[in-house]
């Protein structure tokens, strides 16, 4: 008998990633804009604004209870870089060309093991479903990378009202999945969101860590493959 019945995983970080990468896209829409920024200075002026806004926020940045409140944090965020970058004209194209180019289906990527991984977890008889911080436009990306047809259920929490690691998007996936909080397990690369708000509400929980940051976390995998090795 299988530990569990259900496997919880997240979005970005975990099952996609943007393509190109973050700092490129940006760069791309400078250019729509007028402005030529190199890439890495755009990745080094988002990691900083990003560290003031958790400080700002004593790390509790939450934003996608709905698609509204996603599109007004949307905005302040990438105004505010605007300036930073020390563009010249208005903020509005620039904020506006980067939700349309995030928001395409081409502009992601599955990481390379997640085909195989979930083909292999539902040939096991596991439910599989997403549980994602994300606006309601996280479906029209999963259906452009085929994953909804490899999910039983894609749990936004701009469309429930809810985002980790607020309890009820967790029971609203048990409840989807017709699963105690024992029966599940939740895979995720935000330890506060995925880990602590998974096992508040009793379920199992991993941390995927890609790329080696959360060194001395609990229950720390690098790789979904790593998920399947350790279910049977």
């Amino acid at each position: 008998m299988h530990r569990y019945d259900a496997v919880f995983l997240d979005a970005q970080g975990t099952l996609i990633q943007p393509h190109p990468p973050t700092s490129v896209l940006y760069a791309e829409a400078c250019r729509r804009c007028g402005q030529e920024i190199d890439p890495s200075r755009i990745a080094r002026s988002i990691a900083d604004l990003w560290m003031e806004h958790k400080r700002a926020t004593d790390g509790r940045l939450r934003f996608d209870t709905s698609d509204e409140i996603s599109r007004q944090w949307w905005t302040d965020f990438n105004t505010r870089l605007f300036h930073r970058l020390g563009m010249g004209g208005e903020p509005e194209p620039f904020v506006a060309t980067l939700w349309e180019l995030f928001g395409r289906p081409e502009n992601w990527r599955t990481f390379p093991e997640v085909e195989m991984v979930t083909g292999e977890l539902r040939r096991r008889g596991y439910r599989l479903g997403m549980v994602s911080n994300w606006d309601s436009r996280l479906l029209s990306i999963c259906d452009g990378l085929g994953l909804t047809s490899r999910l039983d259920f894609v749990l936004a929490s701009a469309l429930v009202g809810a985002e980790k690691p607020d309890p009820r998007i967790f029971e609203m996936a048990l409840a989807r999945a017709g699963v105690a909080p024992e029966r599940a397990i939740h895979v995720g690369d935000d330890y506060e969101a995925d880990v602590l708000g998974a096992q508040h509400v009793g379920i199992s929980a991993l941390l995927l860590d890609r790329d080696g940051v959360h060194d001395g976390k609990p229950n720390r995998i690098r790789s979904l493959q790593e998920l399947l090795d350790s279910l049977p």
